[in-house]
């Protein structure tokens, strides 16, 4: 689906893209082929499509799944995609928000054959949806979600940078993220003021570090990016759900040999997870 093929549906239909839902449909048929690609599908997969506006990907996503489970929040393009896409059984179209969606109860009902997420997030919802997804990952048998390339560097962000952070802890605990493919503003109708990446999410069979609380381990990593300017030992002692004493930081440092006095943006993922199950265990004494 190119721009000028684009254009024509939208004028055919008497619509202009939507600002307020940060609408900006893909014309580069090149990059939707690498995308559709890169997802790996096979033929017993089912795919949830986030965002399909007018079917650029839909309609290729169609030829190698099971079935195609579109998620449109306007109901305007639900209407073009009924229409674009009525021959074909293996289309199912969900007119609600992305964040609003049982993605749960969907994983659950593709069961064994899987779920695979493909999609061009919203700008305007993108840290909320990837969020949202590294939630379900586990359930996941992948995701290909093309983002603002600024929250495609904090997903892969090492440590030692600005972008690293809570972001790139979860993304790289939870899965293993790659750079797929750079768009330019070309590649989409209209044009964004911003480049967006494809990324790749692989679900992990076991995660790259043990941690002994996964949800305690979350606790520790926002409370030390929550404020990046802080050393950690400051993080660690103001958070209220960590409550670490000013005895327990000699302790702290001893079972773990980590400088408290480094910030956050410095540590590897597995020495967060070290410094994790000591305060787990710190907090227990």
């Amino acid at each position: 689906m190119n721009v000028k093929y684009t254009k024509a549906l939208l004028r055919a239909h008497g619509l202009r893209p939507n600002k307020r839902l940060g609408q900006h449909f893909l014309v580069d048929p090149t990059a939707a082929e690498k995308i559709v690609a890169a997802a790996q599908i096979k033929p017993d997969e089912t795919v949830l499509e986030v965002g399909p506006g007018l079917g650029a990907l839909t309609r290729i996503l169609l030829q190698h799944a099971r079935q195609v489970i579109a998620v449109e929040v306007d109901e305007r393009l639900c209407a073009i995609l009924i229409g674009e896409l009525r021959d074909q059984p293996a289309f199912r179209l969900i007119n609600e928000d992305f964040l609003d969606l049982d993605l749960h109860g969907l994983a659950q009902q593709a069961g064994e054959d899987g779920l695979k997420i493909v999609g061009n997030l919203p700008y305007h919802i993108t840290g909320q949806s990837v969020r949202m997804i590294l939630d379900h990952m586990h359930l996941l048998r992948g995701a290909v979600i093309t983002v603002q390339r600024e929250v495609a560097n904090r997903i892969v962000a090492s440590p030692g940078g600005k972008t690293y952070g809570v972001l790139s802890v979860a993304a790289q605990y939870l899965s293993r993220p790659k750079l797929l493919l750079h768009l330019g503003k070309e590649a989409f109708y209209p044009q964004p003021q911003i480049a967006s990446t494809v990324v790749t999410l692989v679900p992990r069979l076991e995660p790259p570090i043990r941690v002994n609380d996964e949800a305690f381990f979350f606790t520790v990593v926002r409370a030390l990016f929550g404020h990046r300017r802080k050393m950690a030992r400051n993080a660690l002692r103001t958070h209220p759900h960590i409550r670490l004493k000013n005895d327990d930081l000699g302790e702290l440092f001893r079972r773990t040999q980590i400088d408290l006095g480094r910030r956050a943006e410095t540590m590897s993922l597995e020495e967060l997870g070290l410094l994790c199950n000591v305060l787990g265990k710190l907090r227990h004494v």
